[in-house]
């Protein structure tokens, strides 16, 4: 039996004689990067200035002993102690999160950090969503004002450094709180082009120390230390 294309447009664009398919924008996602907890981060290149900042991202690890960091300087400062978030945006300027023991557990999760701004009580207003549901909060200490810095790091900050795998990384200067949900898409990652990020640091490159950073901001960031390139993908 054969297909009959009605040139009225149904399947393509008709350009004289010649059919033009339609274009298409799947999403793929092979590639992320892998941190070994010693040395190993990506500077994200110039700092965004600590204001309101949402940041979404995928995270894999077993990390569960001492003080290390996920993000530094310019992202804000969110350590995990032990399995305890610890968003810390100055010494005397910080808010603990529960625990979150049974999120490092070897498998991918979704997380995303809301910093309400940088005055000096804006941290008791800052939220965490660990795949799509947002965790509770521990002390609260608002003292002076955060300092930041450039560059913005991934996998390095005032605590040093997380053993981890992490994909996906974006960043907003707006509250991206109430699109938690369509953004976690029921676990499945998906493109996220049309939430407008400043800064969106896919790790699609799989090798080499780029990793291009396709959000409105244009920081190309750089692999340092021996940082790789994993095809282990949420």
């Amino acid at each position: 039996m054969g297909v009959s294309i009605n040139t009225n447009k149904t399947l393509g664009v008709s350009a004289g004689s010649k059919i033009i398919a339609p274009q298409t924008s799947a999403f793929t996602n092979i590639y992320s990067t892998s941190y070994d907890g010693v040395d190993d981060y990506v500077d994200l290149g110039t700092s965004i200035p600590l204001g309101i900042m949402t940041i979404s991202w995928w995270m894999k690890s077993t990390d569960t002993v001492g003080n290390k960091s996920v993000t530094g300087n310019g992202l804000g400062r969110l350590n995990i102690v032990g399995t305890t978030p610890l968003i810390l945006l100055s010494p005397w300027n910080y808010r603990y999160f529960d625990d979150q023991a049974a999120k490092f557990d070897g498998n991918w999760h979704h997380w995303l950090m809301f910093i309400a701004g940088a005055g000096n009580s804006d941290i008791a207003s800052s939220r965490i969503f660990v795949d799509g549901s947002e965790i509770g909060t521990g002390s609260t200490v608002p003292g002076s004002s955060p300092a930041y810095a450039s560059p913005s790091l991934l996998g390095r900050g005032q605590y040093g450094y997380i053993a981890a795998t992490i994909d996906e990384f974006a960043v907003w200067t707006s509250d991206k709180t109430s699109d938690v949900t369509a953004i976690y898409n029921g676990g499945n990652p998906q493109s996220l082009d049309s939430y407008n990020p400043v800064g969106y640091w896919r790790f699609e490159e799989g090798s080499g120390t780029t990793a291009i950073d396709s959000g409105s901001g244009g920081n190309d960031g750089t692999l340092v230390n021996g940082t790789t390139y994993s095809t282990d993908v949420p």
